[in-house]
């Protein structure tokens, strides 16, 4: 009727025939091979659902029932076997009492949202069996994606290479960068010119050199850290105003050091920065953001590597992503600018790349401050 994994040690909670129960908010029901598996991130533990009488106690439970309702629900089904699914699922954290003290009185939990403890507790060990890091399960299955995605328009914008030794000769001290770093959302009426957005594209996300790999594919090595130096981040820069630039969508080739054209300004590209402008908390920026940068990840090339980690991985990845591009903005006298929310949808719309392929993971504002 139903598997408990791990198997469960002493009495399951014991629960009078009028106490209300109900799911708790953070279990859920997913398939698993022949069965219905019932998880929460609250527990160790998952339940494998084999029997359909056994599921209907589940799905009655999604509001408040006692155990005497869901056998009057049930008909003529044993109570006593009713009694044992409900209180084995509270002893394991899937269901709570209505009344009294359980694991949800915790303050602390009422600012957890379900996915937010979900993603918090199978990315991390502890509470699951599942096998973490890199398993490299797709291994003899499907081809790695190659260190660098494919050219994608044969519009080519060169840039120009900054001269580093004089970078390292003349630059701000970094502890002064450290202190200066800040969100700059007010833009100057003059533009960066591309010159300044190469230079910062350069410093900030250039492939450095590459590591030939075995079966497991090549790796690369750039100025930020990246899980496993799989690099799965790329970068879209979307150009309203750049001195020597036309306005469009590009995509940054962090091997070429180039930029390749990939379409106007769409309605659907203006729709993104109307967001961006809102999501800054400044409405009216969608007239003055000069360059929005937006970052994606070939998440199937960080996942052929990882398992229970891997979107966890490319989250830690653009965090690393968007301080480089903070301190190098900040040593270039750029405004630079952080988004925390983004309609990765409608960039899918926009240029037609699939969602699942290279989701629009960051959004990253770049220009010259106001002065």
């Amino acid at each position: 009727m139903i598997d408990i994994i791990p198997s469960r040690s002493g009495k399951p909670a014991s629960l009078s025939t009028s106490t209300k129960c109900k799911l708790s908010r953070f279990s859920y029901l997913r398939p698993e091979g022949n069965g219905l598996v019932l998880e929460s991130p609250l527990s160790k533990r998952k339940i494998v659902f084999h029997d359909d009488h056994a599921l209907s106690v589940v799905s009655l439970l999604s509001k408040s029932m006692t155990i005497g309702e869901i056998a009057g629900s049930l008909g003529p089904w044993n109570r006593e076997t009713i009694r044992e699914i409900v209180e084995i699922m509270a002893q394991c954290g899937f269901v709570v009492a209505v009344e009294g003290s359980g694991a949800e009185d915790n303050p602390a939990l009422a600012t957890w949202e379900f996915h937010d403890l979900l993603f918090q507790a199978r990315s991390r060990l502890g509470r699951h069996r599942n096998p973490s890091g890199g398993t490299y399960r797709f291994l003899k299955e499907i081809q790695p994606l190659p260190l660098v995605k494919p050219v994608v328009s044969k519009d080519i914008i060169p840039l120009k290479e900054p001269d580093m030794d004089a970078l390292e000769e003349n630059d701000k001290p970094f502890s002064a960068v450290l202190e200066d770093r800040m969100s700059i959302r007010e833009y100057s009426d003059t533009p960066l010119s591309v010159s300044e957005l190469g230079e910062l594209l350069f410093r900030s996300a250039r492939i450095k050199y590459v590591q030939k790999g075995n079966e497991h594919g090549d790796v690369g090595f750039r100025p930020y850290p990246g899980g496993g130096a799989i690099h799965e981040l790329e970068i879209y820069p979307l150009v309203k105003r750049c001195e020597g630039l036309d306005a469009g969508l590009y995509r940054y080739n962090p091997q070429e050091r180039q930029l390749e054209r990939m379409s106007d300004i769409t309605a659907e590209l203006e729709s993104i920065i109307y967001y961006t402008a809102a999501a800054m908390a400044k409405p009216d920026a969608k007239d003055t953001i000069q360059v929005l940068l937006l970052i994606t990840s070939r998440f199937p090339r960080l996942s052929w590597k990882y398992q229970s980690m891997a979107y966890a991985t490319t989250l830690k990845g653009l965090g690393c992503l968007y301080q480089t591009l903070y301190l190098v903005a900040t040593a270039m006298d750029l405004a630079p600018c952080a988004i925390g929310a983004g309609d990765s949808d409608l960039f899918a719309k926009a240029t037609g790349i699939d969602y699942y392929t290279e989701p629009l993971i960051g959004e990253f504002v770049i220009g010259r401050p106001r002065e």
